[in-house]
């Protein structure tokens, strides 16, 4: 039986002005527990948005963080979360903005 991942997601500005006249950007900050509230480090964090150009990816870390910074302010990302032995989390409709945290 495949176990469920308990991801918390916090939208949050990770940047500010950045260099080369690139503008404002924004991030998503994830932390990934499982039912028991343990980490979850090396699961796999990806953002993607149709108003954006690619899709962002990391993975999560030893204290079951994941950042994906330099995301574009204003857009609406599916935010999808795996790890083997775990159900996939998808989150939709994840609103980065800039200068605000949601």
């Amino acid at each position: 039986m495949r176990k469920s991942a308990i991801i918390f997601c916090c939208v949050v500005l990770l940047g500010g002005a950045v260099a080369y006249g690139q503008g404002i950007t924004g991030g998503i900050r994830v932390t990934v527990v499982d039912e028991d509230g343990k980490v979850l480090p090396g699961a796999r964090v990806s953002a993607e948005s149709p108003d954006a150009i690619g899709t962002r990816a990391t993975v999560v870390d030893a204290t079951g963080l994941a950042l994906l910074t330099g995301l574009s302010p204003s857009a609406d990302y599916l935010v999808t979360v795996a790890l083997s032995g775990f159900n996939t989390a998808r989150y939709e409709n994840v609103l980065v903005k800039a200068g605000s945290t949601t």
